[in-house]
């Protein structure tokens, strides 16, 4: 879900997206509409990418962007509850560095 407070101007944007081997794909944008009301929200939404992937080595980065702010009041909040890779008969390898700065590769 992607949610902004209620007092972005209508030149003010957030957005919540998906960074592939470098490449971001923006999934969803909310642009303000002045100040006041309710903080508009996507809700909880699904969204479903298809890419090629590199043989070897990508990267997949979750993305929550706000084009800009001009006060302390104005905040973006995106929330990732699931992210799936189902990958084509492959098997799908991916690094995992984990809070102790330890690293594991975990196979699917």
């Amino acid at each position: 879900s992607l949610s902004q407070s209620p007092d972005y101007e209508n030149d003010e944007f957030s957005e919540i997206g998906l960074r592939i081997n470098g490449v971001t794909r923006t999934l969803d944008r909310l642009t303000g509409d002045g100040n006041g009301g309710p903080g508009p929200t996507t809700g909880r939404q699904k969204y479903r990418v298809e890419t090629q992937l590199n043989s070897g080595l990508n990267t997949f980065e979750l993305v929550c962007f706000n084009n800009q702010k001009t006060f302390n009041d104005e905040s973006t909040e995106c929330r990732f509850n699931q992210l799936r890779l189902a990958p084509p008969n492959q098997e799908l390898c991916f690094p995992i560095q984990t809070s102790d700065s330890k690293a594991v590769v975990v196979c699917i």
